[in-house]
């Protein structure tokens, strides 16, 4: 990989986005399975960091690197295994835009030290190309010689509430973090990586967004009392509670270590069990909000090897159907369901099955939509569920899987 810092004049026209800033122009070199997505991100993160990412803007600019790469990897390794994509991104400060250009990753061209040859834009949900700008909507039209992208700002959903937000360093808790700050939320994450919460907390400071870590183990009653006695102290109430913090536990019932089962059951369940024990009282107090557990699949569908992770999830689907019913209509409580996600815990997951890397591959193909979950689709699901745009949804599960549950 190499940065410069001008955009190829044949890259650059096709799109005509009128950035006032391009910050990192890099090359990436495509994985040959979907799944080994997440080092190339990281390794991109972390030279977009190095080159000045962090001038108030690093995680609109983080989230956009991880969106466009994700994708430009999952639907161009299989044809394109080995070769070089060349992302640019660019900061368009009239509109507030972070900006990921990327070459079609099904139809790459041979690449040369001039960059790709063609560009085209990307908007979720449509795979044959990348442009990313996640800081706002997506693109009505593909952008085309002399039109511009049009792109429809952000909506702060979370404006003026608080958040706690546990498992926050790492997967879906952090991209929960990221986007709720983004939607205007003040977060009190948590999680055990003390390095990991400092870089999250430093990215939301420095985009202008509010946000504390509290290391700890969730496991234990204390560390959860002080989530909720920091959220009340640093902003005023306990308006939203997400809790993304878990475990595997693997081994079959005869072959689990006690300690293992109990410590899944303690990271999995006691941990929800003491912070909504502890935040549900301060939420009563303002007057409600809304609290959003991280479940599974696992609660609805059995897995070789998994006993003590299929039971904590299962145990939570229940508990979120029974507290719903204690603390309404004030405060609101859901679960969400995920299927395959792309987060380290999946790897850990499938090293209970013979060929972990033909098990992830094979999951991602089962999936009604060909691949796995990213954590910013569990993350979306989340802020709907946190937000009042679920306002009439309590005591339920929504599952979000890429249509694996479907059995087809």
């Amino acid at each position: 990989m190499h940065t410069s810092h001008a955009l190829p004049e044949d890259a650059a026209a096709p799109i005509q986005f009128e950035c006032d800033d391009l910050i990192v122009r890099l090359d990436v070199e495509l994985p040959g399975e979907a799944a080994a997505i997440t080092p190339v991100v990281d390794r991109v993160l972390a030279l977009a960091r190095d080159v000045g990412c962090a001038q108030g803007k690093e995680f609109e600019i983080e989230t956009a690197l991880r969106e466009a790469l994700a994708n430009a990897v999952r639907y161009g390794c299989e044809h394109n295994a080995g070769k070089t994509v060349q992302l640019s991104v660019a900061c368009d400060q009239s509109r507030g835009m972070i900006i990921v250009v990327a070459p079609r990753p099904r139809h790459l061209p041979d690449q040369s030290a001039d960059g790709p040859r063609r560009v085209r834009a990307w908007r979720p949900g449509n795979p044959h190309a990348q442009a990313v700008g996640t800081f706002r909507r997506p693109l009505r039209r593909w952008p085309g010689p002399g039109r511009r992208s049009r792109l429809v700002p952000v909506m702060c959903r979370m404006k003026g509430r608080s958040a706690i937000i546990t498992g926050a360093t790492s997967g879906m808790g952090r991209a929960a973090a990221l986007l709720f700050a983004r939607e205007g939320a003040s977060i009190v994450a948590s999680g055990r990586d003390e390095a990991r919460g400092r870089s999250l907390v430093g990215a939301i400071l420095a985009a202008g967004g509010r946000a504390e870590f509290v290391p700890g183990d969730v496991s234990l009653p204390e560390t959860n009392a002080r989530l909720v006695e920091r959220c009340s102290r640093a902003f005023g109430d306990v308006d939203t509670i997400v809790a993304f913090a878990g475990m595997l536990g693997l081994g079959s019932i005869t072959d689990v270590p006690p300690d293992t089962w109990r410590q899944t059951m303690a990271v999995n369940l006691d941990a929800v069990f003491y912070l909504l024990r502890s935040g549900l009282p301060a939420m009563k107090a303002r007057g409600g909000g809304s609290v959003v557990i991280g479940g599974s699949i696992a609660a609805l569908k059995a897995f070789p090897n998994h006993a003590a992770y299929c039971a904590s999830k299962g145990a939570l689907l229940a508990l979120v159907r029974q507290a719903a019913i204690d603390y309404g209509p004030d405060i609101r409580i859901n679960v969400l369901c995920p299927g395959p996600v792309d987060t380290p815990l999946i790897w850990d997951s499938a090293s209970a099955f013979p060929d972990p890397a033909r098990a992830v591959s094979d999951v991602a193909q089962k999936t009604l939509l060909k691949r796995l979950g990213s954590p910013e689709d569990i993350a979306r699901a989340a802020l709907y569920l946190a937000s009042d745009e679920s306002g009439w949804v309590t005591g339920t599960s929504l599952t979000i899987d890429g249509g694996i549950m479907t059995g087809a």
